[in-house]
């Protein structure tokens, strides 16, 4: 279980700096997700920490011993990328054992890990089988097999489930997620999707054009985003309104909140669909629907008053059609207040 610190550590190409100071810590175990969106720096701060590429400056830490100098084959990290790059000319125990062959690992011993990390992966019995004769899931767990074959310290995956149609992507997170906290393997997952990452994490680092942007357990990133920008990134259905803070009280077109500990100042408040409610309302209600947006077990609807909309979140016990008049009430002590209009 190797811990690793990432220390002020950047890196540019062409002149133009894609890894930013960038600095955080994993503890020895925990899954930690590097989640952000495309060109963000993801993919290059990992290969940074497998060695497959060096940086401009800073240093990598893993169990306090510095590895930016250590080669690739003796860091003890080892990189999973999203396309398997499985060896088509070779079957599945082949490739497994190519990395212990490397090492120049005595066969029979490399026959007993083999079965063992097929066994882990539940792929046993695929011993001789291609890669062309393999569904997507079974390539990954090949994958996985292969990587951990060589009892790394670190392992890092790289959107390993993005090439995985829904069904398979869900249930591979969870089996990536049981095996890493069955063999306690401080791992490293890179992704852009905000709902695999709070599924698989310990901790969230969320990297944003090359910066860290905030470090948290998911439900101190999904509850208390460090910022506006880190709360526009993660999911796509919120609410923003916009009004200002006055002698600690927040003024907005939905009413006040208070709010002891702001300064005086132009605010936005983010407020999620789950925290604003519908219930029927007469003719003389305030809000009308719509739009409906039916999702299975919850029911999104935009909601239209004067000017102001929302979107909320129900269950669907009770289904609204567009045009029916609802009341709204906000859950205020779920917002969340952003500074914004100043430098």
């Amino acid at each position: 279980m190797a811990e690793i610190r990432v220390e002020n550590v950047s890196k540019a190409f062409g002149g133009e700096k894609i890894i930013k100071d960038i600095s955080f810590e994993v503890a020895g175990g925990q899954l930690l997700s590097l989640l952000g969106p495309s060109g963000a720096g993801k993919t290059t701060l990992l290969k940074i920490i497998a060695g497959l590429l060096k940086p401009d400056a800073g240093e990598i830490y893993f169990d306090g011993v510095p590895v930016v100098k250590v080669p690739v084959e003796k860091r003890g990290a080892v990189l999973v990328f999203q396309d398997y790059l499985l060896f088509p000319h070779m079957t599945v125990e082949q490739n497994v054992a190519f990395g212990l062959r490397m090492a120049g690992v005595p066969r029979y011993k490399r026959a007993r890990i083999v079965a063992e990390m097929l066994a882990l992966v539940d792929m046993k019995g695929y011993e001789h089988k291609y890669p062309h004769e393999l569904s997507g899931g079974q390539k990954q767990r090949v994958a996985l097999a292969r990587a951990l074959a060589v009892k790394p310290r670190v392992l890092l995956l790289d959107e390993p489930f993005s090439n995985l149609d829904p069904r398979l992507r869900e249930s591979m997170r969870e089996f990536t997620r049981d095996l890493q906290r069955r063999m306690e393997m401080t791992t490293i997952l890179v992704t852009h999707d905000w709902e695999e990452a709070f599924m698989m994490s310990d901790r969230i680092a969320v990297l944003i054009d090359g910066s860290i942007k905030q470090v948290g357990t998911p439900e101190e990133v999904y509850f208390r985003p460090a910022s506006l920008e880190v709360a526009e990134f993660l999911g796509d259905k919120k609410n923003y309104v916009k009004g200002m803070v006055k002698n600690g009280v927040f003024f907005c077109p939905l009413g006040n909140l208070p709010a002891p500990q702001a300064a005086d100042g132009d605010y936005t408040a983010v407020i999620r669909p789950e925290h604003v409610r519908i219930s029927p309302g007469g003719e003389r209600a305030g809000w009308t629907i719509c739009d409906t947006r039916f999702a299975g077990g919850c029911v999104y609807y935009r909601v239209f008053r004067e000017g102001l909309s929302l979107l909320c979140a129900a269950d669907n016990t009770v289904i609204y059609r567009p045009g029916e008049k609802v009341d709204v009430s906000v859950d205020f002590s779920k917002a969340i207040l952003f500074r914004t209009g100043f430098d």
